[in-house]
C-alpha cells in the first residue's frame, strides 16, 4: 500500500508546488512540431528542412508564415509559440510524472521465464531553458537541469517497441531511494533560415514524418549532431553529422568514436509536391575527412577503400492532392541484390526498411471543425537484417568489440523503432473540442505490430554450426549476427553472409504479434501575462502481446559445443550439428509462445511561467 501511495502524493505535490516550466526549441517533443505538422497537411507551410529539431531563426520564419497567412485558429496557435520561444529568455521549471504497469493476465508454454509484474515509475524534474536571440544571425535554444526518478533509460515502463523520452546517462547518485540524473539538449545555430550552420546535442526526427521515421527517430537518446543548411527557392540541401555511441555485438558496453553522416537534397517542385534523396554513411575508430565533402556518393566514397564502412541510400515523397490530404513516402536500403532482383529470383536479398502513410487535418470547411483536428494512417516494415551489419575487420570475430557499423546509438535502434523482420500499421485520430473546452486536446490511436525472429528461419549448417559455438546475437534485433566463419581444412577460415541468400520477410513459424490501443488527453491553458501555460496529461495504452518473448536468443554455445570454433563441419558431423540446433530451436518456441496483457498509465503535469 505505501508503495502505492507514496508516488500518488508525490505526484499531487508536484501539481502544486511545481517550480514554473517551460519549453526549448531544442525539444523534439515541444507542442510546436505537433502544430506544424498540421500546418503542413494544410499546406500552409511546404518549404521546411528535413531534420528536426529546427533553431530559433527557422522556428521564427515559420510562425511569422503562419501568423501572416494562417486562418483565425493557426494564427493564434502561432502567436503563442511566438511568445513562449521570445517573449522570454530565461526559464525554470519542474515536472513530474508518475506511471505504473499493470498486467493483467499471462500465459506461457511452460517456458520457465519470469511474466510480466505490476509495477510503477516515478519521474520529477527539475531545469532550466533559455531561447536567446543574439541577433538576426546568432541563436541558442537550451534545457538542461536534474531528473529524480527510480529507474534508468532501458527498464523504463514503455509499451513494447518504445522508448524511453528521457535523455539519461546511467549514474548512481541517489537521493532517498530516487537516481539523481542530469540532462541537458541543446542547439546553437548562426546564419539565417536560407543558410545556417546549427550545433548541438538533440533528439531528432527526419522528415516527412512526424511520428515514426525510418532515417532518424524522435526514440533515440540525444546525439551530437552538427547540421549545415542551404536553401534556395525551390530546393533545399542539407548535411548533418551524428556523433553515437558505440555499443558491443549484443548492444552492451558503451564506447566513443562512432559517427553518421547524412546529407540529402529534396527538390520543392511545387507546392503539392516535393521529393527527396537522402545518404548515410556510419562508421568509427577513425574520423573521415572524405565524408565531409557534400553533394558525394557515400557508397563511392568508401569504395576507394574496398568498402569497409557501412552506407543506406533514401528516396522520400510527399504529395498534397486535396488541400488538407498529404501523402508521403519513404524508402530506405541498406543493402539490395541488384543481379537476383533484375532476374526475378524467389530469395532475393532485400534489406530495406520503408513507410508509407496518408494525413488529413480539419479546415474551416470540414463539418465538425470544433472537434476534429487530423487523422494520420500509415504502414512501415522493416525487412530482416536491415540496420544490422557485423563489425568484422578480418574473419575474426569476438561479441565484446564495438560495433561501429550497426545502425544503432547508445545500445538501441538509430532508425525505425521497430525491429527487423517487422511491420506495423497505424491509425491515430486527434480532437480538440474547442467549442467545449479551450485547450483541451484527445488523441485515439491504435497501432498492431508483428515481428519476427529471422534467425529462426536459418536452415544453412554453416551457420547453425557457427551460431552454436559463439556468442552471436541471435534473438532478431537490430545485434541479430548476419555474418558466419567457415572453417576449412587446415584450419583456413572464411567468412559469409546469411542474408545474401534469403531474406525470409515475418514467414517464420512463431511471429510476435502487439496491438496497442492507446487514448490520450491533454489539457493546456495559458497564463496570459507570461506567456506560459499550465499542463495536465493522462495517458492509458492497453496492450495485449502474443507469442512476447519471440526477441530472445535462439542458439547459444554451451557445454556441448565447446571446440566447435576450430574444427570443420565434416569434424563435428552434420547429425550432431542438426540435433543440437533442433534441441535449442524446439526450446526457444516453447519460450517465446503465450499472451501478455499490459495496461500503461501514465500522469503528467507541468506549469509554464
Amino acid at each position: 500500500m505505501k508503495k502505492v501511495m507514496y508516488p500518488f502524493f508525490l505526484f499531487v505535490l508536484l501539481i502544486h508546488s511545481a517550480i514554473l516550466q517551460a519549453q526549448a526549441a531544442a525539444d523534439i517533443f515541444d507542442p510546436f512540431y505537433e502544430d506544424l505538422s498540421v500546418w503542413e497537411k494544410t499546406n500552409l507551410i511546404c518549404d521546411t528542412v528535413p531534420e528536426r529539431p529546427y533553431p530559433l531563426q527557422e522556428i521564427k520564419r515559420i510562425l511569422n508564415l503562419v501568423m501572416q497567412n494562417g486562418d483565425t485558429v493557426q494564427q493564434k496557435a502561432a502567436r503563442a509559440h511566438y511568445e513562449r520561444f521570445f517573449g522570454k529568455v530565461f526559464h525554470a521549471g519542474s515536472k513530474t510524472e508518475f506511471a505504473a504497469q499493470i498486467a493483467q493476465s499471462e500465459q506461457t508454454a511452460q517456458n520457465g521465464l519470469p511474466g510480466a509484474q505490476n509495477e510503477t515509475e516515478i519521474d520529477a524534474a527539475a531545469f532550466c531553458d533559455f531561447n536567446y536571440f543574439l541577433n538576426n544571425a546568432l541563436t541558442l535554444s537550451a534545457r538542461g537541469g536534474a531528473l529524480f526518478t527510480d529507474r534508468f533509460m532501458h527498464n523504463a515502463l514503455v509499451p513494447a517497441f518504445r522508448y524511453s523520452s528521457y535523455d539519461l546517462a546511467v549514474d548512481y547518485v541517489h537521493v532517498g531511494s530516487l537516481y539523481l540524473l542530469p540532462f541537458v539538449n541543446s542547439v546553437a545555430a548562426i546564419g539565417n533560415p536560407n543558410c545556417y550552420l546549427s550545433a548541438g546535442i538533440t533528439r531528432t526526427n527526419s522528415a516527412p514524418f512526424f511520428s515514426g521515421g525510418i532515417v532518424s527517430g524522435a526514440h533515440a537518446m540525444h546525439q551530437g549532431r552538427f547540421n549545415f543548411v542551404f536553401r534556395q527557392n525551390n530546393w533545399t540541401y542539407s548535411q548533418s553529422f551524428l556523433t553515437l555511441s558505440a555499443s558491443d555485438n549484443k548492444g552492451q558496453n558503451l564506447s566513443p568514436g562512432k559517427f553518421a553522416m547524412l546529407h540529402s537534397l529534396t527538390i520543392q517542385a511545387f507546392r503539392q509536391l516535393s521529393f527527396g534523396i537522402t545518404d548515410t554513411v556510419i562508421y568509427g575508430g577513425r574520423f573521415e575527412p572524405l565524408y565531409v565533402v557534400p553533394f558525394s556518393a557515400f557508397f563511392m566514397s568508401q569504395g576507394l577503400y574496398a568498402f569497409p564502412d557501412n552506407s543506406l541510400i533514401g528516396v522520400q515523397c510527399s504529395v498534397k492532392p486535396l488541400k488538407s490530404l498529404q501523402v508521403n513516402a519513404q524508402v530506405y536500403a541498406d543493402d539490395i541484390g541488384f543481379n537476383q532482383i533484375i532476374t526475378f529470383k524467389k530469395d532475393a536479398k532485400w534489406r530495406l526498411s520503408g513507410q508509407f502513410g496518408v494525413s488529413y487535418a480539419a479546415s474551416g470547411t470540414f463539418p465538425f471543425p470544433f472537434a476534429f483536428a487530423c487523422a494520420d494512417l500509415d504502414y512501415t516494415f522493416v525487412t530482416p537484417y536491415t540496420y544490422t551489419h557485423a563489425d568484422i575487420k578480418d574473419a575474426q570475430y569476438s561479441p565484446s568489440h564495438a560495433n561501429y557499423q550497426n545502425y544503432t546509438h547508445n545500445g538501441a535502434p538509430l532508425g525505425s523503432n521497430l525491429q527487423p523482420n517487422s511491420d506495423r500499421v497505424r491509425l491515430s485520430l486527434q480532437f480538440r473540442p474547442l467549442r467545449f473546452l479551450n485547450g483541451l486536446s484527445i488523441k485515439a490511436e491504435d497501432s498492431f505490430i508483428r515481428h519476427g525472429n529471422v534467425s529462426e528461419s536459418v536452415s544453412d549448417i554453416r551457420a547453425l554450426k557457427d551460431y552454436l559455438s559463439n556468442e552471436y546475437a541471435t534473438d532478431g534485433s537490430v545485434f541479430n549476427h548476419a555474418s558466419y566463419q567457415i572453417v576449412a581444412p587446415g584450419g583456413v577460415i572464411h567468412k559469409d553472409q546469411v542474408f545474401a541468400y534469403a531474406t525470409p520477410f515475418l514467414n517464420q513459424k512463431t511471429v510476435q504479434y502487439v496491438n496497442q490501443l492507446e487514448l490520450e488527453l491533454n489539457y493546456r491553458t495559458p497564463i496570459v501575462r507570461s506567456a506560459g501555460y499550465v499542463q495536465f496529461k493522462l495517458s492509458y495504452v492497453f496492450e495485449t502481446n502474443l507469442n512476447p518473448k519471440v526477441g530472445t536468443h535462439i542458439y547459444q554455445p554451451d557445454g556441448t559445443t565447446d571446440g566447435w570454433k576450430t574444427k570443420t563441419i565434416e569434424q563435428i558431423g552434420h547429425a550432431i550439428i542438426e540435433q543440437k540446433a533442433a534441441q535449442q530451436l524446439q526450446n526457444w518456441r516453447q519460450q517465446a509462445q503465450g499472451y501478455e496483457v499490459k495496461h500503461y498509465i501514465r500522469l503528467g503535469a507541468e506549469i509554464v511561467y
